[in-house]
């Protein structure tokens, strides 16, 4: 774990160990390797610094490679399907707009949820093509509302690793002229969490977008432990307060004064 400089930068690199003990998890050189690069893919996977194999740890890793290739084909056969949260204008008591979620309909597992499958697409690269999925289907759902007559935004949650793109703000960009829809009725969610993982990227993104007439969010906000230096900077609309403070501050002074402090600062 000591730091590697290179041109002058200190380099931290985290280690990820996979340990077998011989005989009793394989009695050659080459199971014992094969054991011990799935015990690592777990300590990467888990962040655990060293996994020490199980038997188990492979019927886990296949599962996760089968779930991993059928979420890869599943996104190409359209199995994803959104339902839509709507949100309540307390002002008017009308719809205002909707959250687009995400779930997957298996063909084998049936209907899946986020928690289900949007870890692993984190982990292996396929949160970008899923992110542009649904991107593109909530922006054509919500032109044929607009056609129906219905004037409704639409939000679409944005992982760390698509803030951490630099072609993200392209894409949005190429969904909205292909659904037609005006850049004001789509908005983005970007946990606070996702934008301390590497700031300065994460600003240029969201300017990036926000230039575009996009409205950013920041969700889950109140427990990324941000810092008001970055915040100030971003072009935000709306902030989502945290359910950990929301769904109990009647009866939890504490959880109160936290949201009242929290809106004063939005």
């Amino acid at each position: 774990e000591k730091p590697t400089t290179i041109d002058g930068h200190a380099i931290y690199i985290s280690p990820s160990l996979g340990l077998v003990l011989f005989p009793k998890d394989g009695n050659d050189a080459a199971t014992l390797v094969r054991h011990a690069d799935i015990a690592m893919y777990d300590a990467k996977r888990r962040k655990a610094g060293h996994v020490i194999y199980t038997p188990d740890l492979e019927q886990t890793g296949m599962d996760r490679m089968t779930l991993q290739n059928d979420l890869r084909t599943g996104i190409g056969r359209n199995e994803l399907v959104l339902h839509y949260q709507p949100k309540i204008d307390l002002t008017t008591d009308r719809i205002s707009g909707v959250e687009a979620l995400v779930r997957w309909q298996h063909p084998q597992r049936g209907l899946l949820f986020p928690d289900d499958f949007l870890p692993l697409a984190e982990q292996t690269g396929l949160i970008k093509p899923l992110t542009d999925w649904v991107l593109n289907a909530a922006l054509r759902q919500c032109k044929q509302w607009e056609s129906d007559g219905l004037d409704l935004s639409v939000s679409v949650n944005v992982s760390v690793t698509n803030l951490q793109d630099s072609n993200f703000p392209s894409t949005v960009e190429a969904a909205l002229r292909a659904s037609g829809v005006s850049a004001h009725k789509l908005e983005l969610e970007i946990t606070e969490m996702g934008i301390m993982v590497e700031p300065p990227r994460a600003i240029a993104a969201i300017t990036n977008i926000s230039a575009l007439g996009v409205q950013i969010i920041i969700d889950d906000f109140g427990t990324g432990y941000s810092s008001m230096a970055y915040l100030k900077r971003l072009p935000i609309a709306r902030i989502k307060v945290d359910k950990s403070f929301v769904k109990d501050m009647l009866d939890n002074q504490n959880d109160a004064v936290i949201v009242r402090s929290i809106i004063g600062l939005g």
